[in-house]
């Protein structure tokens, strides 16, 4: 009666949270809503909220099922490992031991080993469904891309391929990284935990379900990690290292290459962890896990900041130049600055009616006030009265005789 009386409080509990929840969300959703048909865009509200809801729902599932699954797999031992104690509790009850005394393992079964794993998973998916649909408009991005025609000129890919897919890459890459961390702490707890209360450690280190599970996962670990190397390489056009924004020397001519080499040691290093599952070979893992940390290490880090200091600096301007001229020309290319049309206006020119007339646009956006002095001009007239404070002066553009103007 009292157990059943817990559950219903709890149940009572959680229903009034999420209500209340629910109906926080639904206000503030029911207000955007209003604004967005004010301005008749009640289009881009509707896609907004389903791209939003979609990607969250997506990511939720997907969540659920690897932790799930994973949190599964270790059913089988949590439950051998009960009998195991319960067998203990029993041939030696007269020592008094206190997790011998309360009869906990008995609770241990299929059926409620189930019901704790949907939970847990449940709430992390939960978690990171809630986290993720804030990037909605990566996914629409992602869905409705557009090519540039324009390649890059270091990897020869398409601009549209930097703005509209490599943003969902990434996106997809920590989620998948999140996971399968989570994961793998998950389940290495729940393998440890009946050790560390028996304090035979030797049957965590000596379980076989232990070594499959954990070596799968960090093989899984390991391959989308090399995938991360792959996404790494784009980003070096984003670099902030250069003399200027965007890949230079360095970046090319070792981050890039240092990419390339990790890609490799990250798969193999993932091929090694499945391996080990028939292998038993737990130094080879070790060592291989250590060599790749060593290499990303040194060739990432160490191994770029060498070449920039001893061949780039020596010799900057000539060995930028091509990547100065490329930032240059792509800068050009996103502000249409390419397609200026120059005109030579000789100074001197005398200014005449017609020319205020044929001008009449650029005359009348003439500035009548300049700012700097104007803030000081109103500071002084006007904050003698304490209510009044003037942070800065903003130009803007207002509706004066039917025209917009500034």
């Amino acid at each position: 009666m009292k157990l059943g009386m817990r559950w219903f409080i709890l149940t009572i509990a959680f229903l009034v949270v999420f209500f209340s929840s629910f109906i926080s969300w639904g206000a503030g959703l029911y207000i955007d809503w209003l604004w967005f048909k004010s301005l008749n865009y009640q289009s881009v509200f509707v896609t907004y909220l389903f791209s939003e809801l979609g990607i969250g729902f997506a990511v939720g599932i997907f969540a659920f099922l690897f932790l799930f699954v994973n949190l599964l797999f270790t059913r089988r031992s949590v439950i051998n490992a009960a009998r195991s104690l319960q067998f203990e509790a029993e041939s030696d009850l007269e020592e008094g031991n206190v997790f011998h005394q309360i009869p906990w393992s008995q609770y241990i079964n299929n059926r409620n080993l189930t019901t704790v794993f949907v939970v847990i998973s449940l709430i992390l998916a939960y978690l990171l469904g809630k986290a993720a649909t804030g990037n909605w408009l990566i996914l629409q991005k992602f869905l409705n891309p557009t090519m540039f025609g324009i390649a890059d000129p270091v990897f020869q890919k398409d601009i549209g391929f930097y703005v509209f897919s490599l943003p969902f890459y990434q996106f997809f890459y920590k989620i998948s990284m999140w996971l399968v961390v989570v994961a793998a702490f998950l389940v290495a707890v729940i393998y440890f935990l009946p050790s560390f209360i028996t304090g035979d450690l030797q049957r965590f280190f000596k379980s076989a379900d232990v070594r499959y599970h954990l070596s799968l996962l960090g093989a899984v670990y390991f391959f989308v990690r090399a995938g991360g190397y792959q996404l790494q390489k784009y980003m070096l056009l984003y670099s902030e290292k250069g003399v200027v924004y965007g890949a230079g020397y360095a970046d090319i001519h070792a981050s890039l290459l240092a990419y390339k080499v990790l890609f490799y040691l990250a798969l193999l290093t993932g091929v090694v962890l499945l391996a080990n599952v028939f292998l038993r070979r737990f130094r080879l893992v070790l060592y291989s896990v250590g060599f790749l940390i060593v290499a990303s290490i040194a060739l990432s880090g160490v191994y770029p900041a060498l070449v920039q200091k001893l061949r780039v600096t020596p010799n900057e301007m000539e060995l930028e130049r091509p990547y100065i001229e490329h930032n240059i020309k792509f800068t050009r290319m996103a502000y249409d600055l390419d397609k200026i049309e120059k005109k030579d206006f000789p100074a001197g020119h005398t200014l005449t009616l017609k020319d205020i007339q044929e001008n009449r646009d650029t005359v009348q956006n003439i500035r009548l006030w300049d700012h700097r002095p104007l803030q000081q001009t109103y500071s002084q007239l006007q904050e003698m009265r304490t209510y009044y404070e003037f942070k800065d002066i903003d130009v803007d553009r207002y509706v004066i005789d039917g025209q917009y103007r500034q």
